[in-house]
């Protein structure tokens, strides 16, 4: 049984008065130094106001050279707070993955019936037995990643600005992984004191495209698809797709396959923080 723990109602008014008391000041982020913006912005962001924050750091990264340090810090930071300012956390992220596992497992009980396939063409084989129907924004958690997908886009460009200042393009995981280590590296050489910083940016880029390419698979085929949890002939789940025509079928696997290519950049980038 969990124990519930309530704060003294003295110390409980202390924490109320504290709360969501930015004073902006007259000149709070109205300089136009870069170095003076990065200390507005570090402070918005203690006082809880990551969106004051981005709106700084946009500010600072406009009066800053591509060359210099303010520039870089300034873009490690916008991207630590856009994501502060979505509210969604690496533990929102692990709370979906671990549901939708769970979801394909059959152990979440959220499952709807599974109706038949008449008239419908499916992405499994004759072999393979589907369970049951799932929706995917039923999974838990997904509402408040979908609520951010504009926010994720400007951390995935932003992130891609400071790594690799000519841009990425359509790379596969393992070119991503490569521009990323060297990217960093040479962010570590030239500016060791941000270190930390690195590592919170590719943790906040993991989030964000585990955010986008889960909200494209959510999409593929549109209303078209239908997604169910599907027993692979050789044992073990996953999930599958049925529509009304093979063309829809053919559509949602191209959009599908490029999702999954980033949630393997995803993966790459977790790797490079982890070593």
């Amino acid at each position: 049984m969990k124990q519930l723990f309530f704060l003294p109602a003295a110390l409980f008014m202390l924490v109320l008065s504290g709360c969501n008391v930015f004073d902006s000041g007259d000149g709070f982020g109205k300089s136009n130094d870069p170095k003076v913006l990065l200390t507005d912005a570090q402070q918005a962001m203690e006082q809880g106001e990551p969106a004051k924050a981005v709106e700084i750091l946009e500010k600072a990264i406009a009066k800053s050279t591509p060359d210099s340090r303010e520039w870089v810090q300034a873009h490690l930071q916008i991207v630590t707070a856009e994501l502060a300012a979505t509210g969604v956390t690496v533990l929102d992220l692990q709370n979906l993955v671990e549901d939708l596992d769970a979801t394909v497992e059959g152990q979440s009980g959220k499952g709807g019936a599974f109706q038949g396939f008449a008239g419908q063409v499916c992405s499994f084989g004759a072999g393979e037995q589907a369970l049951e129907k799932v929706d995917l924004t039923k999974i838990a958690g997904w509402a408040k990643f979908a609520s951010s997908l504009q926010s994720y886009e400007r951390i995935e460009q932003w992130t891609q600005l400071v790594v690799s200042r000519n841009g990425w393009g359509v790379w596969s995981e393992e070119r991503m992984k490569g521009a990323i280590e060297e990217g960093v590296r040479e962010g570590y050489d030239k500016h060791p004191e941000l270190r930390s910083l690195y590592q919170s940016v590719l943790l906040s880029y993991s989030v964000a495209q585990f955010g986008i390419a889960y909200s494209e698979i959510v999409a593929a085929g549109g209303a078209e698809i239908e997604w169910y949890r599907v027993q692979a002939a050789g044992g073990g789940y996953y999930l599958g797709y049925c529509a009304s025509s093979q063309q829809v079928i053919e559509q949602a696997k191209q959009q599908t396959a490029c999702s999954m290519s980033r949630i393997a950049r995803m993966i790459a980038v977790l790797e490079v923080r982890a070593s």
